[in-house]
């Protein structure tokens, strides 16, 4: 997890639970606005980082994954996320099964967690249910073309198919607009700097 000083303005952003959630599909820079976020003060929390930490170091979840995936899943005390994509391919009813093992580990981690105001990223916030831990959820939004071509240019092992049936799988962000309480355009016409600035100073996540 990620944090520094709290600001007097975060401080006075903290609401019931003191957990703010950003999301965003694939590419529309949700993580590079959260970290830039964790600069005002916010603690961060990287779900998909956790997560794989989770897999690993809570005992019994690894052991519900290797009853569900089977023990090659895990190697040298490593959890392999190549071994469980195969699994997944040859059998997509495991991602769900998945899906419920690992998620409430996660949100149980966070509400663990002491630091607040926590920001909590997540590209599944809403998939997941982490959202129902949350005072406030951002959503990051980018136009389709915008967001591939990011994609395209930061994971050279990724094709154009790859991505768009990645976006096929994720909220669409009419979806993130309807669900989302605050919603920011990163469309690469303002700095990140600018669009953490249009977050910290919107008058819902100030209010809570």
């Amino acid at each position: 997890m990620v944090g520094r000083s709290k600001s007097k303005r975060v401080l006075e952003s903290i609401g019931r639970s003191g957990i703010i959630g950003i999301t965003g599909g694939i590419g529309s820079g949700k993580s590079t606005i959260a970290r830039r976020l964790a600069e005002y003060g916010y603690t961060l929390y990287l779900s998909d980082d956790e997560a794989k930490r989770l897999l690993v170091s809570d005992l019994s979840l690894r052991h519900e994954v290797e009853q569900l995936l089977g023990k090659e899943v895990y190697r040298h005390d490593r959890y392999q996320p190549e071994a469980v994509l195969s699994k997944l391919k040859s059998d997509p009813s495991l991602l769900e099964k998945l899906n419920g093992l690992v998620h409430p580990v996660v949100k149980a981690d966070i509400l663990a967690c002491p630091e607040r105001p926590l920001l909590v990223e997540s590209a599944i916030l809403f998939e997941s249910g982490i959202d129902s831990l949350c005072d406030c959820v951002i959503a990051v939004l980018a136009p389709r073309e915008i967001r591939l071509a990011r994609v395209l240019a930061r994971d050279k092992n990724m094709t154009e198919a790859d991505v768009l049936r990645r976006m096929e799988h994720q909220l669409s962000d009419d979806e993130l607009r309807r669900r989302a309480d605050i919603c920011v355009l990163n469309d690469g016409s303002r700095t990140i700097e600018q669009v953490a600035e249009e977050i910290v100073n919107n008058e819902y996540l100030l209010s809570q």
